[in-house]
């Protein structure tokens, strides 16, 4: 980005004839920029060149609701275009344009004010026109006080000013009528103020790079947007809700226009709004919000979501709830002939919803299609295969698609997979033992990516094998896989692992099964093992782990149960107690505090009120229990003294005779405190009007 500013700032020092090619290929990068576009508009009119303004203008002002952009462009028509004849109503024009597109800004004072100075400053002949001409100021004032929007306070004293000027008699009564509306306003001018002061409204749309900044904007634009849809404004209009829900959606686009998820969460709150117009038998109103989200739809696919495959289905679910067939096969057609994309996830989403309005025949035919398209992946044919089987319950068609689809993607192991699941559904045992066979045998696939199809053929065998076909699988993986059968003392005992166990459920414990070095890449049992001496890690997945790790244990919803911790316990004591150990198993994990409960730490030079300062400059926060009184307290700022010498009072504290019979010392001392007080009321010198006072003491001591 600040590459980018530099080059914007060494492009505004040249003329627009030498710089024209730099800001038409900036507008073109960033189209939702208001303030490239500004930039580029305010060199254009430096140079006075009012035609390539007008264009600029007519290119960006509608598509880009920037406030200052806006301010621009009405500038623009006020001063450039005042020679025209109908100069005052194109202005008025303007003005009213730009309120209805960005009045609901916060930050749209400023255009609210010079609509009104631009309303005062015209001359009106006679009675009628001046009437006319305060009505016109009346009503863009009674708008714009109902208004949310920083400096609303300031545009109210001036509307009262204004009244106060016409007619003192009426204005009073005009401006309670509309002042306990304008407080509610006020007070969410405020809320709407706070809510969008983090918003960087000039970022350019980058693409999504995941950065914690721009996870901070994501964030703050959606709380914007559900402030909006909270209806703070509590109006039963929800024309209005609607309307500034958009507006602020509308604003996001310009920074985010690169995320699907806000087209699509727009595109979502106009249809429920559509549908709710429509139960409330407004078909005016639920057709427009309904040409609303179709708008955004295609804006988006037109532009930055071009290549996104989720923008496109969405649409076509949109218009599929809608009943609008052909504008589906209109966009899924419009994807496919993108050129840089894989379209293989189109084609089976167009298949399965031709098969859903049309039949299968439809869904054969676009596969016919997707078989020539050089881009497809395996996918297509494991979609269409399965298609085929549930749909129309043919296993033929749906083996022969396998069958043809094996001619490309035979090397790879999720296709031999999915080929080998069908074979199962459709009970054809001697199919799949040839296809396992053949696949592990001519080798296109190679050894590190075996170990799931494997795994599928033992399991298989233990389904509807006989205990000899067991046998010949273990058998045969171990012919094909020398460092399998390199590893002697550790074989026999995973192979007996693999051949017993069901999904989660193995004959030994997990304690055991660390010991053994077993690893299911499922349920992450390991153990580690140097990489000199190296061991298998399971039959049953990949063999390959160098650096491989002691597995956490496992935790229950509150921490970890006792049983976890002795049995880590004796596992470490056992394998540290082994001198003669082939390999160095590390030690496994203890059980970790929670961490959710501990205060956290944070360097700082400063002393905060309710943080404990440390040495080293940290901090530390209080208990909320005591957090909450030193909150409550006075600042240390606020203290001057006087300062105690803590050293010094312990001592004395220490020295001190306290007597073991407190009651009476404390008597004593009460009384021998009130006669050295009297003694010297009687010694301190008296004014001549204190007779009264003196005649008291006088009694006293009688």
């Amino acid at each position: 980005m600040d590459a980018l500013n530099l080059s914007i700032k060494a492009a505004q020092e040249k003329k627009i004839a030498d710089s024209r090619d730099f800001f038409e290929q900036l507008v073109s990068d960033y189209p939702t920029c208001g303030r490239f576009w500004r930039i580029y508009v305010e060199q254009e009119l430096k140079a006075r060149n009012f035609e390539q303004v007008e264009n600029l203008f007519q290119r960006c002002v509608i598509k880009v609701l920037n406030v200052d952009l806006w301010r621009t462009y009405l500038n623009y028509v006020r001063d450039i275009k005042s020679k025209l004849p109908n100069f005052k109503e194109k202005t008025a024009q303007a003005y009213n344009f730009a309120l209805e597109k960005i009045g609901l800004d916060v930050n749209s004072y400023s255009i609210w004010n010079d609509y009104v100075s631009f309303l005062k400053s015209v001359e009106a002949a006679g009675s009628f026109a001046e009437n006319q001409k305060i009505m016109a100021i009346r009503k863009v004032y009674q708008k714009g006080v109902m208004n949310p929007m920083i400096n609303v306070d300031q545009f109210w004293k001036d509307y009262c000013a204004f009244e106060n000027q016409i007619n003192p008699l009426i204005a009073k009564r005009m401006i309670d009528d509309r002042s306990r509306e304008f407080m509610t306003v006020r007070k969410i001018s405020k809320e709407y103020e706070n809510v969008t002061r983090h918003l960087d409204r000039n970022s350019p749309c980058f693409p999504p790079q995941g950065t914690v900044e721009e996870m901070k904007q994501k964030s703050y634009w959606k709380k914007y947007i559900e402030w909006e849809k909270s209806n703070p404004l509590k109006t039963d209009d929800l024309a209005i809700v609607a309307k500034r829900v958009m507006y602020a959606y509308e604003q996001c686009l310009l920074s985010l226009s690169n995320h699907p998820d806000i087209y699509f969460e727009s595109t979502s709150y106009l249809q429920n709004t559509s549908t709710l117009m429509e139960e409330k038998s407004d078909a005016v109103l639920s057709k427009f919000y309904a040409n609303e989200a179709i708008n955004i739809y295609e804006r988006a696919i037109s532009g930055f979501m071009r290549k996104n495959p989720l923008i496109y289905f969405a649409y076509c679910d949109f218009e599929e709830s809608r009943l609008n067939y052909s504008k589906c096969k209109e966009i899924y057609e419009k994807f496919l002939e993108i050129k840089e994309v894989d379209p293989s996830l189109c084609y089976i989403q167009y298949m399965r919803f031709l098969r859903r309005i049309e039949g299968i025949r439809s869904a054969r035919q676009i596969f016919k299609k997707a078989r020539e398209d050089t881009r497809i992946s395996y996918h297509v044919y494991v979609a269409a295969a399965f298609m085929e089987y549930f749909c129309t319950k043919d296993k033929n068609i749906a083996y022969k698609i396998f069958q043809l689809g094996s001619a490309k993607f035979d090397h790879i192991p999720d296709y031999i997979l999915s080929f080998i699941e069908l074979a199962k559904h459709i009970n054809e045992n001697d199919t799949s033992r040839n296809l396992f066979e053949n696949t592990l045998r001519e080798g296109k696939i190679s050894k590190e990516k075996t170990g799931d199809i494997w795994t599928e053929w033992l399991q298989f065998e233990n389904y509807v094998g006989k205990y000899e076909n067991i046998i010949n699988v273990e058998k045969a993986r171990l012919s094909l896989n020398d460092e399998e059968s390199s590893n002697l003392d550790t074989r026999d005992t995973k192979l007996l692992i693999d051949r017993f166990k069901f999904m989660n459920l193995y004959p030994c414990s997990r304690i055991e099964l660390k010991s053994i070095g077993y690893k299911d890449l499922n349920n992450n049992y390991t153990a580690n093992s140097t990489s000199a001496n190296k061991p298998s890690e399971s039959l049953t997945s990949n063999l390959a782990s160098t650096n491989s790790t002691v597995a956490k244990p496992v935790t229950k919803e509150k921490g970890f149960s006792k049983e976890d911790v002795v049995s880590n316990r004796i596992l470490e004591t056992c394998l540290s107690a082994n001198p003669f150990a082939g390999s160095i198993v590390t030690r496994p994990r203890y059980p970790e505090p929670d961490v959710s409960k501990m205060y956290p730490f944070k360097q700082s030079r400063e002393n905060i009120t309710a943080l404990q300062p440390v040495p080293g400059g940290g901090i530390f926060l209080f208990p909320s229990i005591f957090a909450e009184t030193i909150k409550r307290l006075p600042p240390p700022s606020s203290f001057h003294g006087p300062y105690v010498s803590i050293d010094e009072f312990l001592n004395h504290f220490q020295t001190l005779n306290i007597p073991s019979d407190f009651q009476t010392y404390y008597k004593n001392y009460v009384s021998n405190r009130n006669e050295v007080k009297r003694d010297e009321d009687l010694e301190r010198p008296t004014g001549s009007m204190d007779i009264y006072k003196q005649r008291h003491q006088k009694k006293m001591v009688k």
